[in-house]
């Protein structure tokens, strides 16, 4: 797969410029990925012809991902977006949640839902 285009953010993410990413084949730039889901998941929707969208970590680029790939008439056009703050958010949240539960009253307690 090569890179027909990329925006200063995404070049940004693999800590380059877009004129070095141009007309290059992703794999060059990102090798790990070669076999993973990320792999997979890219070539699945060529063949399907059917628009896929997952989350994946990079860790070249330290960093959270969403995949949009869309099967165009030239290739595959593929939008990435950095969801790191989110998934961070995502983990506090999960943590705060775990903590409430280790306080919270056993299920069949009396009106456990009316503690006070």
């Amino acid at each position: 797969m090569q890179i027909c285009y990329v925006n200063a953010r995404g070049a940004n993410l693999l800590q380059t410029t877009p004129a070095e990413l141009l007309r290059q084949p992703i794999w060059n730039w990102l090798p790990t990925v070669e076999g993973s889901d990320f792999d997979r998941m890219l070539h699945r929707s060529i063949e399907s012809n059917q628009a896929t969208q997952f989350e994946t970590f990079c860790p070249k680029c330290d960093a959270w991902l969403e995949i949009q790939a869309y099967p165009t008439a030239q290739g595959l056009a593929v939008l990435i977006h950095d969801i790191t703050p989110r998934k961070q958010i995502e983990a506090e949240r999960d943590q705060l949640c775990g903590a409430n539960k280790r306080f919270a009253p056993p299920q069949n307690w009396p009106n456990s839902d009316r503690l006070f």
